[in-house]
């Protein structure tokens, strides 16, 4: 389910309400860090490599102990799910709430944990912490106790290229007007080649604080897989505001195959989004199992930011 879906004509605005972590988007300069993946802390255009995810304790048969963080929900067919994101409307007095893609069904749960309900026969818990077992795509509940999840911290990217002459205040143009042309336009360019730029995004180099004086500085920025420089006079001369081009080692259309292979996985669920500004995707699974790191691996880790999965091994 999306954030906003579209129902008999009228739109709907589905409002989070547990996630543990977030995704930069199109020019909004917020980058959440994340807490483990192929590729974590290394720069956007590639770098040294991980060891990967951890490898999971031998399985009997009988299952491996888990623990995982997230909302029990319950559709109107009873099952119940630990799900990493549930979505509730704000369309009061009616209601409605539904749980992301990554989730597990659960056993052994008591339904007196779902305190909140919906008139559209939905209902769901607080953040909590189950552990449990889990064989065969099902978590059988040991024990739940409510759990804090602290949102994370927006931090300010760093722009990934040195001002040619100092950054201008602002977007670099004179007026509000000007400004908003040119970025039109240079975002129809860039879109219209994804085999050979990223997505743009927007960067805040030297940030001020909201009561300072000075106007930030607002870059655009937008990575290549061709030549720098030449992509770099090209996009200036329909951009001659504050621009950061630089090099990147997977384009846009590199990058949005990939999410949607993942998003169309059969075989577990995973929620997949392309990230512009670490120029990879972010990935959030149920488990890091051995099935889902051989599909994680097919795609290729260099191009994977994985976010901490629903499930971890208890130890």
């Amino acid at each position: 389910m999306s954030e906003d879906q579209v129902d008999g004509g009228a739109r709907t605005r589905w409002v989070r309400i547990a996630t543990v972590a977030g995704i930069a988007v199109v020019l909004v300069a917020v980058l959440v860090p994340l807490a483990i993946g192929y590729g974590s802390g290394r720069s956007p255009a590639g770098g040294d490599s991980d060891p990967g995810p951890p490898t999971p304790p031998p399985d009997s048969g009988r299952g491996l102990p888990m623990q995982g963080t997230g909302t029990l929900f319950r559709d109107r067919d009873e099952q119940i799910r630990l799900c990493a994101t549930v979505f509730a409307t704000m369309d009061l007095p009616s209601s409605r709430a539904g749980c992301g893609r990554v989730a597990v069904p659960v056993t052994g749960v008591d339904p007196s944990w779902l305190v909140n309900t919906t008139t559209g026969g939905q209902a769901y818990s607080r953040p909590v912490r189950v552990e449990g077992t889990y064989r065969g795509g099902t978590l059988a509940v040991s024990r739940v106790v409510e759990a804090t999840v602290d949102p994370p911290v927006p931090t300010e990217p760093p722009v990934p290229c040195s001002p040619p002459k100092g950054w201008r205040p602002g977007a670099g143009f004179g007026t509000t007007d000007d400004a908003t042309g040119a970025e039109q336009a240079l975002a129809q360019e860039v879109a219209g080649d994804p085999d050979r730029y990223t997505e743009l995004w927007e960067g805040h180099p030297g940030a001020v604080p909201d009561n300072a004086s000075a106007p930030p500085v607002r870059v655009l920025v937008v990575g290549t897989t061709g030549d720098v420089e030449e992509a770099r006079v090209r996009l200036s001369a329909i951009y001659p505001g504050n621009l950061c081009v630089h090099e990147v080692r997977h384009s846009a259309s590199d990058l949005r195959r990939i999410v949607d292979r993942l998003n169309s996985e059969p075989s577990t669920p995973m929620e997949a989004s392309l990230d512009p500004i670490l120029n990879r995707v972010r990935v959030r699974v149920v488990a890091l199992d051995p099935p889902t790191v051989a599909i994680l691996d097919g795609v290729g880790r260099d191009a994977l930011s994985l976010e901490e999965p629903l499930l971890q091994w208890l130890e």
